[in-house]
């Protein structure tokens, strides 16, 4: 049986091992664990068939492993068309269904689909090749995991990773990988996923294209990161954009588009670039959008609220369980950054700064990303912040759900229809 039928089959039960062996044969198990150790000889562009027929011979007998010349050969042409660095891994990194992959240990891998977590039955030959495994994914991904750096994060390609020593964890090293499936995304892509519905998505464009500020809230693995990209996606050919992550996860297709990556300080405790620095340097940056991949501290928020509020456009995600929530956590947020200002600033900055919350969430019935509702904000003298509802997700026990549409009662409809921007529910009869 094959790996992805396996999965499939798992979808309405309760999580158990999840077995490869059929599906993972002997000799890929070989060529696996030999890109995995010799990935930098392995890849040399010079590398000969001799040097290359030694590398398995020298892995044989070390491990005790007897090939036949047939077998070997084999091993040969995995190998020159593997380029995977995640080794015994690679099998859940390709398979579409899955999200996250958890290593707690040599021998306990997990997977999570549809937020959910499985069991498989993948392990290391022991802790010394499982920790020697960690320390080439890690150069790979330009980062360390130490004592004195016990906590890293890093990114290969797609693949977003995170690493914990075995130091401050039991059983550890610990190591997730959060992967990407979308090289890249566009709102189609999401209505076809039925993120949302097709008048939700339009009217987040729209957003974009009259140049206003979107912040994107949820919990973990809702995919935040992918509805900013789809939206960011939307963005005019000649404007020139600005992203700015912790690990570099927002690639797009633009022709105008840099790139600003925060960094920690070094062992002398000099060197670290936040959030906060890449947003006052982007100011001076001639770029006319800043997208920040999260909002992760009181001075990153402050940072991205005060340039938005001077005319940038700018799109943000935040962890936040309702866009309720996100307006708390901003406040929060500017509270610590001003700690002499009252909650009545707090909330005129946000109200000058962001147009928009859009909150994803996983629907407890259908187990899908969804939009849970959309809000539009705005000042009202002395009374706060003003919430205008704009989307919201209703769904029933019975699977049977929907979105309750409102983009006619819009702040910015004026603003849609002269730029030229057209929609059925921008029609205030529809």
């Amino acid at each position: 049986m094959k790996l992805i039928d396996e999965l499939s089959e798992l979808d309405d039960k309760t999580p158990a091992p999840l077995n490869l062996e059929d599906g993972r044969s002997e000799i890929t198990n070989v060529a696996q664990d030999i890109l995995f150790h010799y990935y930098d000889e392995i890849k040399r562009h010079d590398l000969t068939e001799a040097e290359l027929a030694e590398i398995i011979t020298n892995y044989c007998e070390e491990n005790e492993i007897n090939l036949t010349k047939a077998e070997i050969e084999k091993v040969k042409l995995l190998l020159k068309t593997e380029e995977s660095p995640f080794g015994p891994l690679d099998v859940l990194v390709k398979e579409p269904s899955v999200t996250d992959i958890i290593v707690a240990g040599f021998d306990k891998v997990l997977y999570v689909k549809d937020r959910k977590t499985f069991k498989t039955n993948i392990q290391f030959h022991s802790k010394a090749d499982y920790q020697r495994f960690l320390e080439k994914l890690l150069y790979r991904a330009g980062t360390i995991c130490n004592t004195k750096k016990p906590i890293a994060d890093g990114a290969i390609g797609n693949v977003r990773l995170n690493c914990v020593h075995d130091s401050v964890c039991q059983g550890g090293p610990y190591l997730t990988l959060r992967i990407s499936r979308f090289e890249s995304v566009s709102l189609k892509d999401l209505e076809e996923k039925d993120l949302a519905s097709k008048d939700c998505l339009e009217y987040l464009k729209f957003l974009v294209k009259a140049h206003k500020t979107v912040l994107i809230a949820g919990e973990v693995g809702t995919g935040k990161t992918t509805l900013a990209r789809a939206l960011a996606n939307t963005i005019e050919p000649w404007e020139n954009i600005l992203v700015i992550e912790d690990t570099p996860e927002i690639k797009l297709d633009h022709p105008f588009v840099r790139y600003l990556l925060t960094r920690e300080a070094n062992m002398e405790n000099v060197g670290e670039i936040t959030q906060s620095n890449c947003v006052w340097a982007g100011m001076r940056m001639a770029m006319n959008r800043i997208i920040v991949g999260e909002i992760r501290d009181a001075k990153a928020a402050e940072a991205f609220i005060d340039v938005c509020a001077s005319g940038h456009s700018g799109l943000s995600t935040i962890h936040a369980r309702s866009t309720s929530e996100a307006l708390h956590r901003l406040c929060l947020f500017l509270s610590r950054a001003q700690k002499f200002s009252d909650e009545s600033v707090h909330q005129k900055q946000i109200g000058m700064a962001i147009s928009a919350i859009a909150h994803l969430f996983t629907c407890p019935v259908t187990r899908k990303r969804r939009i849970s509702e959309i809000i539009e904000i705005s000042n009202s003298d002395g009374q706060g912040l003003k919430k205008r509802y704009i989307a919201k997700y209703i769904f029933s026990s019975d699977g049977d759900y929907r979105w309750d549409f409102n983009g006619s009662l819009s702040q910015f409809k004026n603003e849609f229809l002269d730029l030229g921007l057209s929609a059925s529910w921008l029609d205030a009869s529809h």
